[in-house]
């Protein structure tokens, strides 16, 4: 209840301002003329707790936090002062994850006729102290949620709350959704997990192993920053039939620090070793029995809370019939609330008791056919929205008394569930009443449904809703339209997943009649990193715009499909694509990554020079143009490899100015390429700290990116190597068990990075001198090659094949491999990112005692470092190796003063 406003004026006292959150309370309670036991009773807490809060002996909840102010009637500036005050010191910095609502964050609004159950929020306070997990599992409607809402009210301690959904069976977002939760509980503990929720974007492999480490990670997080007891609860947890999910939940609760406590609310048991915790006596099992209402507390709940004029045989009745089932009650009530005598209170228990049907369809179909008739079409007319607004409804409905309407169901328990939002008043109908709403509406008024979408999609302000409202009317050609009209802005955003739950919404007949479908279908495969289906669907594609005369769109399939060639490592089929797309007419962001792609194909053909210009000529399009539309392109074309080619750091100068010129800040993949992009160049300079911080600058920017992007895997290859290179070992290994990790959950991606993630490996172990691992890592590597190799792959392959010889002291047999690699480098650019294998053949060289050959090998290394100003690529090959080939060259020669230089350098370094 709001008792009006609490002015700035009655919080200050008359010579000072209040700073303490319990002074700013105190005063609040006396500006309105309260007692500590009356506000207490508002808010939802013991009057003892409200005593300490006053006193600035106790913190309370956000959720108390955001009551008062309700109460107080702060608005604005003001209530966000008052919020960030309290809230038990949370951070006011949320975990950068937008693409769920923060409102599954939150527990339900308290009602005011909540009926106090003590005997179980005494359980739940009690199993503190033991349990490991507490299990709330009890059929729908139980008050499972209503139980633990109340706890949390009284609950002294720190909690973080999850309200399930269906969306999150997908293993990326339900780990987001995690990490923002203990990031409320434990602030900043998500960031150092965030690297790895990237990883669980697709579902084509066991990842278990991922999720362990992930979770892990997590787990340690916390441990640093909770103290106090908390609770972690997950409510509607049976919603979830994702097996990997089940399994990070499992391993969660095997590893959870003694301060945090897992409660669980759900329908049936979780797939979790619940007989384990019993005999461990580390379970809470609170079911149905326990929840049922005994007798007295719903004769309470009847005729107290909910103020209904029942006798006591009546009360008596309702709850036999129901067994103090509290879905069964709430429904009764509304049902008995609009009945005045009590003959039709009596005729309507006694019908009650007779029934066969399940209570709830009975009491449902009840609770709606006993409305009005305009209330019953507004109820089955809003149905087909997921989230009530006024303005919603009164499109739909043409009511312009929606807003009192809503207020009005939501006061008689219709089952509206508040949406908590500062902007806009919001609702949402239970889900298993919107259910049987809408199975109404499809039995008893199918085309009255399909016209209420058709209204729906026709009113939508969101293209994305709009189509999905199209799909339910089965206007199947207007939604295939709405879906090739914003399918280019999914991709963007690399919202794959979105794209195509929409398009397999269609008939198939529909998508196999349109091209451009199955065009946005194979580049979501590619974004999903399934080249073998990506291929199939853009070849498809590109031969039916051919069929049609369609050139525009048999261009942009055959861009794509070459793209899809390269990464299934069909190089000559894809050559062969991109060659004929550029003799039809491209838009500027096509014809970038055409020229990205050819140049990707011209380094591994070793014509470097070509390669160079198609490059440059990409960066150029968009330097002439200014055309926004084309920096998407760009930003899958700046990859670190091409950009590692010579002129690597003037061609990041030029990305980066662009970036900063024209692309807008929700342009996230653009700066995460230009920030991905400058780490390589501080890397070659040897400037590791601010290679670190680009890093992390990138993966925040990364975080809510659905899609597993090659920009993940290049950060993933520059942590560990920074970590390495600082000479921090064991920061250096975790990343790499993360990369690899995170590598192996994407079958593409594993495939094109596999051979370059082990080569950076194998290079550390190498400077780590750890010979057995080197040996291992070679193993792998060439088991990983296959028939379909990169030229890349195989000089990879054998560079480490030549350090495991010298590692093992026999410098012959690695003198005739690296001269195989040297002679691979200076044909095809197999290292252009860090280092050069042509200064380990020098080594080598010197190892055996010839000197004159060993400045032949490192010349032209020294000469492209020079000239590229990358001496970061030095200290990769290793101290101890470049050091006596740079005082060879320090000596007297054409690089006499850079290898000084250089060799200056990494002797302050060392010291």
């Amino acid at each position: 209840m709001r008792y009006g406003l609490v002015s700035e004026t009655s919080l200050t006292r008359p010579s000072e301002v209040l700073t303490t959150l319990g002074e700013r309370i105190r005063a609040g309670r006396v500006a309105l003329g309260l007692t500590q036991a009356a506000l207490a009773a508002q808010v939802g807490c013991s009057s003892e707790m409200l005593r300490k809060f006053e006193a600035d002996a106790k913190r309370p909840s956000l959720a108390v936090v955001e009551r008062l102010a309700d109460c107080f009637g702060m608005v604005g500036a003001e209530r966000v002062s008052f919020l960030a005050a309290g809230g038990n010191e949370r951070s006011t910095e949320p975990v950068p994850v937008p693409w769920f609502p923060r409102t599954k964050l939150q527990p339900p609004r308290l009602r005011s006729d909540l009926l106090a159950r003590p005997r179980l929020v005494a359980r739940l306070r009690d199993a503190l102290k033991h349990a490991r997990l507490i299990l709330v599992a009890a059929p729908a409607g139980a008050g499972k949620t209503t139980l633990l809402t109340s706890a949390l009210a009284e609950f002294s301690g720190d909690s973080a709350w999850i309200s399930l959904d269906d969306d999150d069976n997908d293993p990326a977002r339900f780990f987001a959704v995690l990490l923002a939760a203990l990031d409320q509980l434990a602030p900043g503990a998500a960031a150092a997990a965030l690297p790895l929720m990237h990883a669980l974007e697709t579902q084509q492999a066991d990842r278990t192993t991922q999720v362990r480490q992930a979770v892990a990670t997590l787990i340690n997080a916390v441990m640093e920053r909770l103290h106090a007891p908390g609770w972690l609860i997950l409510d509607d947890l049976h919603v979830i039939n994702e097996p990997l999910v089940h399994a990070a939940l499992e391993y969660l609760m095997n590893q959870l620090p003694v301060s945090l406590t897992l409660v669980i609310a759900t329908r049936h048991d979780p797939l979790l070793p619940l007989a384990r915790l019993r005999a461990r006596r580390e379970l809470l099992e609170i079911r149905l029995p326990d929840l049922r209402f005994t007798a007295a507390e719903t004769a309470d709940l009847l005729t107290d809370c909910l103020g209904l004029p029942l006798s006591a045989g009546e009360v008596s009745a309702l709850y036999q019939r129901t067994e103090g089932w509290a879905a069964g009650l709430s429904l009764l009530a509304a049902s008995l609330t609009a009945l005045e005598s009590a003959d039709e209170r009596a005729r309507f228990l006694a019908h009650l008791v007779q029934t066969d049907r399940y209570l709830f369809d009975y009491l449902a179909e009840e609770v709606l056919d006993r409305q009005d008739a305009a209330t019953r079409s507004f109820l089955l007319d809003t149905a087909i929205l997921p989230e009530l607004t006024p303005q919603a409804c009164q499109t739909i409905t043409g009511r312009e008394d929606a807003a009192a309407l809503l207020d009005t169901l939501y006061r008689r328990n219709l089952f509206l569930v508040t949406l908590r939002s500062e902007q806009k008043v919001a609702y949402r109908y239970h889900d298993l009443f919107r259910a049987f709403l809408l199975e109404r509406l499809r039995r008893d008024a199918p085309e009255r449904l399909r016209e209420l979408h058709r209204r729906a999609a026709r009113s939508a302000a969101d293209p994305q809703r709009a189509t999905e409202h199209l799909l339910q009317a089965e206007l199947w050609d207007a939604a295939a339209d709405s879906i090739e009209a914003i399918g280019e802005r999914l991709l963007i955003s690399s919202a794959h997943h979105t794209a195509r739950m929409l398009i397999e919404a269609l008939p198939k007949t529909t998508v196999a009649a349109r091209p451009r479908l199955r065009s946005i279908l194979g580049r979501c495969a590619l974004q999903r990193w399934d080249a073998a289906a990506a291929v199939g669907l853009l070849g498809g594609a590109a031969a039916d715009f051919t069929h049609m005369g369609d050139t525009i769109g048999q261009g942009e399939a055959l861009v794509f499909l070459s793209t899809a060639l390269s990464r299934a490592g069909d190089l000559k089929r894809a050559r062969d694509a991109a060659e004929q797309a550029l003799l039809l007419p491209l838009a500027p962001p096509r014809r970038i990554q055409l020229l990205a792609e050819r140049s990707w194909h011209h380094v591994i053909g070793g014509t470097w020079p070509q390669a160079v210009a198609d490059l440059d000529e990409a960066i150029s399009i968009v330097e002439r143009a200014g055309d926004a539309g084309a920096f998407p392109a760009l930003s899958v074309a700046v990859t670190g490899f091409l950009m590692g080619l010579p002129g690597g750091l003037a061609r990041i100068n030029r990305f980066s100015r662009l970036v900063e010129t024209h692309a807008a800040p929700d342009d996230r993949l653009l700066h995460v390429a230009a920030a991905v992009m400058r780490a390589w160049a501080a890397i070659w300079s040897d400037r590791w700290v601010e290679a670190d911080a680009e890093n992390q600058r990138a993966l925040e920017l990364l975080a809510p990116i659905e899609a597993f992007t090659a920009m993940h895997a290049e950060i993933f290859i520059q942590q560990p190597v920074c970590a390495a290179l600082q000479g921090n070992t064991a920061l250096a290994d975790e990343h790499f068990t993360r990369m690899l990790a995170a590598l192996e959950q994407q079958d593409g991606l594993r495939r094109a990075w596999r051979i370059s993630s082990l080569h950076a490996l194998a290079r550390v172990r190498w400077l780590q001198g750890k010979g057995d691992e080197l040996r291992a890592i070679r193993r792998r590597m060439a088991a990983a090659l296959n028939a379909r190799v990169w030229p890349t792959d195989v000089a990879l392959c054998r560079e480490i094949g030549a350090l495991v010889h010298l590692a093992d002291g026999h410098v012959e047999p690695a003198i005739a491999e690296l001269r195989v690699v040297a002679d691979d480098q200076a044909r095809v650019a197999i290292a252009p990112v860090l280092g050069d294998p042509r200064l380990h053949l020098a080594h080598a060289y010197l190892l055996a005692g010839h000197s004159d050959m060993a400045r032949s090998a490192a010349g032209p290394a020294l000469a492209a470092m020079r000239r590229d100003a990358a001496p970061g690529r030095l200290r990769w090959q290793g101290a101890a190796l470049v050091i006596p080939i740079l005082r060879l060259y320090a000596a007297g020669g054409p690089h006499a003063e850079f290898a000084a230089t250089a060799l200056a350098h990494l002797d302050d370094s060392a010291r």
